[in-house]
């Protein structure tokens, strides 16, 4: 069983542990390119058991494109069938599916935030992140696999000059699914500050929903 660094992470696997999911978290803190880092993360959650029970993955940042990329791996593969047809929904939290312009900037101020020699996939408007949404968009669609997606309104600090708002409303929202817009900055998107946080309280709930109801 995977997960994120979510604050409350506990409460998070014991619900999963109850309802017998799988809570996966995938975030990105690679360098190495993102098909690779795919199919690498791919290969060792077949080994861990992941896809013998339901999946709900939960993405922050390029994290989120990778989990695109895993499931649109696993579709192609026979072998990694019980992975998609038990993914029950995926959660992103700020997730650039679009771009962002830090991506533009110095490489110590995106290396800081997207640490991967494939940043330059990140830049707005790529034509790359666009094909790989729009390929998603139908696998998600054919799968009937569920989709809610957090958006990060206040600008992240990086170093002692540069505030950033490192992913637009626009860049998060994937194009299918609810889009909840959160008071807070990049690092903090999915970090909820406690239970009565819109962010756990939507997580949660979403989770809830595809375990005890299935592909609702």
């Amino acid at each position: 069983m995977l997960y994120t660094h979510m604050c409350s992470k506990k409460e998070f696997l014991k619900r999963c542990q109850k309802q017998k999911a799988c809570l996966t978290g995938v975030f990105a803190c690679y360098r190495k390119s993102m098909a690779y880092r795919s199919d690498e993360l791919l290969q060792k959650l077949k080994a861990a058991g992941v896809g013998e029970r339901p999946i709900i993955w939960l993405s922050h940042s390029m994290g989120g494109l990778l989990v695109k990329k895993i499931l649109l791996i696993a579709s192609k593969d026979q072998d990694m069938q019980d992975i998609v047809k038990n993914t029950q929904g995926v959660a992103f939290y700020s997730v650039p599916h679009f771009g962002s312009r830090l991506a533009e900037y110095s490489v110590n101020a995106r290396l800081f935030l997207f640490p991967s020699v494939e940043v330059k996939e990140l830049s707005k408007d790529s034509p790359a992140l666009k094909e790989l949404n729009n390929e998603f968009l139908q696998f998600a669609k054919t799968k009937d696999i569920k989709i809610i997606n957090f958006a990060e309104t206040l600008p992240t600090r990086i170093g002692s000059m540069m505030k950033l708002h490192v992913v637009p409303v626009e860049s998060a929202d994937i194009g299918i699914g609810d889009l909840i817009p959160v008071e807070v900055n990049h690092l903090n998107i999915c970090k909820p500050k406690n239970k009565d946080s819109i962010i756990y309280r939507q997580t949660l709930q979403f989770i809830i929903d595809r375990t005890f109801t299935g592909k609702k």
